[in-house]
């Protein structure tokens, strides 16, 4: 029984974060903007969502690690959400990179 609640608190993380993402890409479309509006957005998205988009990769890791540790026993599992975890990680952590040095520097 936990470990299908685990299992749906971590779909449902993952999904937050990919809707997240899909919403941020789809709804900031430069084309509609001038280069002065589109960048003047982009900045207040960042400084908004920074703090609530780590916390949710923070807390989809760890439910993760969660999944893992009940699910060790079946090997197949276990590695693809080990996998996941260090997908989740580096791609945080190239995003954070790149927003740091476009629009702070």
């Amino acid at each position: 029984m936990s470990t299908s609640i685990i299992r749906f608190a971590n779909i449902i993380l993952a999904a937050l974060l990919a809707g997240t993402s899909f919403g941020i890409w789809i709804g900031f479309n430069p084309k509609n903007y001038s280069y002065s509006t589109y960048l003047e957005q982009q900045q207040n998205l960042v400084l908004s969502l920074n703090t609530l988009m780590v916390s949710l990769v923070v807390i989809a890791t760890f439910v993760t690690l969660v999944s893992a540790y009940l699910q060790r026993k079946n090997k197949r599992k276990f590695c693809m959400l080990h996998y996941h975890i260090k997908i989740w990680q580096s791609a945080h952590t190239k995003r954070n990179d790149d927003v740091d040095n476009r629009f702070y520097t």
